[in-house]
């Protein structure tokens, strides 16, 4: 994903327009080598408990849209914010106009989320250019996407979004 060839480099334009592509066609294989280049993180997809989901899994079934709602229980550390900082700032590029709550249980863990996502948007170029003002309790961008990173408490919940997007997870081990 990094090189046309060994002399070109991607533009933010191709970068955009493969991530997108990868939506619309539901690529997963693609997907996975998208974040694996671009954000620099092998996300597993395999399954290590019969009856479980790989994170991977988690990360298409929020991304592609699969389900109307999802819940994600998984051990401490078991990747659950960088995962969701991947897919806040995944979704925030990818759908212009995306207004996207993500909720951390308790205040530490949305703060973590939260560093998380500042340092894609900051060290990936194509995606710090298109985010105009970035607080915790909002992020804005260029093609009209706005982030909220809370708390998910009753105080936190209270958001500024009309429509709160549902808390998505997927059940990952």
């Amino acid at each position: 994903m990094e090189k046309k060839n060994q002399n070109q480099t991607l533009t933010d334009t191709d970068v955009l327009n493969a991530l997108r592509l990868i939506y619309q066609t539901k690529d997963r294989e693609g997907l996975w080598v998208f974040i694996s280049d671009i954000f620099g993180v092998r996300i597993p997809r395999k399954q290590i408990c019969i009856e479980h989901n790989a994170p991977f899994d988690f990360i298409c079934a929020v991304f592609f849209e699969e389900h109307p709602s999802i819940i994600a229980l998984a051990n401490r550390s078991g990747g659950k914010t960088l995962n969701y900082s991947i897919l806040d700032t995944l979704n925030s590029h990818v759908h212009d106009g995306c207004e996207t709550a993500s909720a951390g249980a308790i205040e530490e863990q949305a703060r973590k989320c939260y560093r998380y996502f500042q340092g894609w948007n900051g060290r990936i170029k194509v995606f710090a250019k298109r985010v105009v003002s970035s607080l915790m309790s909002e992020t804005k961008f260029t093609n009209g996407s706005l982030l909220q990173i809370i708390t998910g408490t009753q105080k936190g919940l209270k958001v500024k979004i009309p429509i709160l997007v549902p808390i998505k997870s997927r059940l990952i081990g």
